[in-house]
């Protein structure tokens, strides 16, 4: 199916109800406690203006909120826009949602917001995390060898999920670009052993560029 972007671009759009939407359950699960200290999207139809726009480029997503300045680009690949009903913070206009699932399966996901909101970007990760991580407990899908760092100039905090059928390893990823605060969640998850996923997680946050625009 076919979706039309917020600046007019037509890109593809994958339904979340296919098979492999069992192995994004800690993505589903993430999507509805971060964002705590960003304001849910107000009833009604959103300014245009203030809506995640997506558009197709030279083999790279590019990622941006018109009313802002700066834009995510991302190496497309195998990514594809996937239309999400995850509600919570997941409903923000402002949030996105990419998928890999040709082999095993690998998430790009995040929010650009206005960053006037945050005073502190380490701190306002490490509050998200806490409240993510203590979810994630309580639904049987427990973090560990959580690792809090920073790759170029972002604050990270990595960590695993249990996989019976391989790996599953994400980063959470934070930084402020111009007048945006860019919050990613990444994933990848495979038959794979931890070290070779977490390779490839490591390597698709160093991928992510930007423009100011």
């Amino acid at each position: 199916m076919l979706s039309e972007s917020g600046n007019g671009n037509i890109v593809p759009i994958i339904g979340t109800g296919q098979p492999g939407v069992m192995r994004a359950a800690a993505s589903l699960v993430i999507a509805t406690v971060l964002m705590t200290s960003v304001t849910a999207a107000k009833a009604g139809a959103p300014d245009p203006a203030q809506v995640v726009a997506i558009s197709s480029s030279n083999n790279n997503w590019a990622i941006t909120v018109p009313a802002g300045h700066a834009m995510l680009v991302v190496p497309q690949g195998g990514l594809r826009v996937v239309k999400t009903d995850f509600g919570g913070s997941a409903s923000s206009p402002r949030y996105f949602f990419l998928k890999d699932a040709a082999s095993g399966e690998k998430i790009v996901s995040g929010w650009l917001e206005p960053a006037g909101k945050i005073a502190d970007v380490r701190q306002t990760l490490q509050t998200s995390w806490r409240q993510e991580s203590a979810h994630l407990k309580t639904v049987g899908m427990e973090p560990s060898d959580v690792e809090v760092g920073e790759t170029d100039d972002w604050v990270t905090i990595a960590y695993q999920i249990a996989n019976k059928r391989g790996s599953s390893l994400h980063i959470r990823a934070s930084r402020i670009v111009a007048d945006t605060w860019i919050d990613l969640h990444l994933s990848v998850t495979g038959a794979a052993t931890a070290a070779d996923n977490q390779v490839l997680v490591n390597q698709l946050l160093k991928s992510m560029t930007f423009r100011v625009k």
